[in-house]
């Protein structure tokens, strides 16, 4: 499994090297899996790879997240990979796992927008549905809500333009 953190200003592969995401997309073969991170993000790698060997035939899988809240503590939130609320919020999460196939469709990259919301919207508008898989396993943890927030705006225009 091939790992990719996504920062604001960075993209690095697991040895948090600085990568660019076309030339991650370009390398990769059609069934690889890949797992996709919020650099702010604490994963759980055991975790995934669970769920990885489970759901092989998904295209894209969406695990839970947790985040601290004031009010309620550590607050718990299942993953949504659909275009009608990734253009308001990450519904998704801060980690996925994707083939190495559906990322290099979805074109992440190639307009210079290296921001995990940019993916989202992207895998959300090339993968069907049948090939998303949203499972209650929690795949990592923001230490504050609304982390990776910054990149919504933009990676929803360009969004606009394309579709």
């Amino acid at each position: 499994m091939r790992v990719v953190a996504i920062g604001s200003d960075r993209v690095c592969d697991s040895d948090g090297e600085r990568v660019e995401p076309a030339d991650v997309v370009r390398d990769l073969a059609e069934e690889e899996l890949v797992l996709v991170h919020d650099l702010e993000a604490v994963v759980a790698i055991g975790a995934v790879e669970e769920v990885a060997v489970e759901l092989a035939d998904a295209d894209v899988v969406i695990g839970a997240w947790t985040f601290p809240d004031e009010r309620h503590g550590v607050v718990e939130r299942r993953g949504v990979l659909t275009l009608e609320r990734l253009r308001w919020a990450n519904t998704a999460g801060p980690a996925l796992l994707g083939s190495g196939g559906a990322l290099r469709r979805s074109g992440w990259g190639a307009d210079g927008d290296a921001s995990l919301h940019d993916l989202l919207l992207r895998l959300a508008e090339s993968v069907a549905g049948s090939h998303v898989r949203s499972v209650p396993t929690v795949f990592a943890h923001l230490d504050r809500a609304g982390a990776g927030g910054t990149q919504l705006r933009p990676a929803v225009e360009r969004h606009l333009a394309r579709t």
